[in-house]
């Protein structure tokens, strides 16, 4: 019995720190609602003062960080979505978008560097 209680607070240890990191690791899938009982594999990426929102428009797929200045959600039936911080002086720009990916500015921009 001793032991069951032991793995059960182990599970719930680790599973606690999924949900608190998973959101702070770059490239981590961040599934974001998009309508009732839906979840896009969805991103946000920050490129300097600028905040976007890149998705498969599916409920499949990862978001990760392709390069050091790039993320990319893709699925594997073809949709996807990137969006490149070197782009326009650092602000970012969408990549490449494709079947139901989608990239556009996030409606909640970061605060402007003073």
């Amino acid at each position: 019995m001793q032991i069951r209680v032991i793995y059960i607070a182990a599970i719930a240890i680790v599973a606690f720190f999924v949900g608190l990191f998973a959101n702070r690791i770059p490239g981590f899938l961040d599934s974001g609602e998009a309508g009732v009982g839906v979840a896009y594999a969805t991103s946000t990426t920050i490129c300097g003062n600028t905040a976007w929102e890149i998705s498969t428009g599916t409920s499949k797929g990862v978001c990760i960080a392709k390069d050091s200045t790039t993320d990319q959600c893709k699925d594997d039936e073809g949709n996807e979505a990137s969006v490149d911080c070197d782009l326009n002086g650092g602000q970012g720009a969408c990549g490449t978008v494709a079947g139901s990916g989608s990239c556009k500015l996030s409606e909640t921009q970061p605060p402007a560097k003073k």
